[in-house]
């Protein structure tokens, strides 16, 4: 009887070919935690700072965090194994990402190059584990040289950005990211001659962190509540209002999104992962403007920022949910009708929107009502389509 090897070489993983369930791994779920911190640092320093200035700070730190946890995840879908070297590399990534939890909650001109140097460790061994995997499956390593090329190019320009004055070096690190972003759309047709992504592992995997990044918004709601020294009738009915929002982006993304998989067609594959980027952007931007909005709810209105960068975080979250949900494998029998359900979704986010820009002697709860009572609405639609479908088409859809 032959012994498991302790050190395996990269397999791709051909599950879905074969029809085999996959299931999100406990080491996936620990490695998530580390970016569960790195966000909350940004949504923190966001909520301390909002403004437009804070809003495209926040981005140039999340879209970072978001590529190293993207590049790891798709990796291991890849390429995932039993061995060693698995835990190992996934230990290695931990820790230059927490870096980015370190240098990622003082604002990017202060701490630019321990997160920039931070970002190039993470990138730089997720970059090797690409070249490590393809070599090994021949049939990935065209893919493998394009990323190479790509990945190492963005590494390069991040690492000697440090050595630049502002505001160069922010170009620079822009221009990385770009690449970074970049160089797997460029491979898409050299995709579609591999095993096919896993319908049932990846969306679990997305779905997951999508709940975990949630769990930020019920952060800002609880943590503003409990750093008031005063709280008053007004305080705990905001924060109800902020809990209750958290709970229908939670509804609103599993019900139209998070229980379906991804189409066939690897473009779609592609689109869907990309497009789950602004839209976890967007959840923790959330949790960042209610954290600001609930404390101050004592006031008689809210600043103009304030409240329009609320209507925004909800805005881009109906949104991007949306379009999401355009690249969903659909069923024969799923209850949803695709044009009802993402025009309902844009037009009450516009509705959202405008009351954000309009709603100017609004306080607190009133707007944080107005919010919610429009989103309620999808869940209302969904609600209906669900409970209303036929019982054996909506097991079989």
């Amino acid at each position: 009887m032959s012994r498991p090897k302790w050190w395996q070489k990269p397999v791709l993983n051909t599950a879905e070919e074969l029809h085999k369930h996959r299931k999100v791994t406990w080491l996936e779920l620990f490695f998530d935690l580390f970016f569960v911190v790195t966000i909350g640092q940004l949504a923190h320093h966001l909520s301390s700072h909002l403004s437009w200035h804070a809003l495209l700070d926040y981005t140039l730190h999340f879209i970072p965090v978001w590529w190293v946890w993207i590049g790891y995840t798709l990796y291991n879908e890849r390429f995932e194994t039993s061995g060693v070297e698995n835990r190992f590399f996934a230990f290695l990534i931990m820790i230059p990402t927490a870096g980015l939890a370190i240098y990622g909650h003082g604002g990017i001109e202060h701490e630019y190059t321990g997160y920039a140097i931070s970002y190039a460790i993470a990138r730089a061994i997720i970059t090797f584990l690409w070249i490590w995997g393809c070599y090994h499956n021949k049939r990935a390593w065209r893919i493998g040289v394009r990323y190479a090329i790509g990945f190492t190019t963005s590494i390069i320009l991040v690492v000697s950005s440090v050595f630049v004055d502002a505001p160069y070096k922010y170009f620079m690190f822009g221009a990385a990211l770009l690449i970074d972003l970049g160089t797997p759309l460029t491979t898409i047709k050299l995709t579609e001659h591999l095993p096919k992504f896993s319908t049932s592992k990846l969306p679990e995997r997305f779905g997951l962190f999508t709940i975990i990044v949630l769990g930020e918004s019920i952060i800002g709601v609880v943590g503003a509540v409990a750093n008031d020294a005063d709280i008053t009738s007004r305080i705990i009915f905001s924060s109800i209002l902020g809990i209750a929002i958290s709970f229908s982006m939670w509804w609103i993304y599993f019900y139209y999104v998070g229980r379906r998989p991804f189409g066939e067609k690897t473009f779609m594959t592609f689109l869907w992962s990309y497009l789950h980027m602004p839209l976890v952007m967007a959840i923790a931007m959330s949790g960042a403007c209610l954290s600001n909005v609930i404390n101050f709810s004592n006031e008689s209105y809210l600043d103009p920022t304030q409240r329009i960068l609320m209507a925004f975080s909800i805005l881009a979250v109906m949104v991007f949910v949306s379009l999401i949900e355009l690249t969903l494998r659909r069923d024969k029998n799923e209850p949803t009708k695709l044009l009802k359900s993402t025009v309902l979704k844009i037009v009450t986010a516009v509705l959202i929107m405008v009351v954000g820009i309009l709603g100017t002697t609004f306080s607190t709860i009133e707007l944080l009502s107005v919010i919610l009572a429009l989103m309620v609405i999808n869940m209302i639609y969904g609600f209906l389509t669900w409970y209303g479908h036929d019982l054996e088409n909506i097991e079989s859809a």
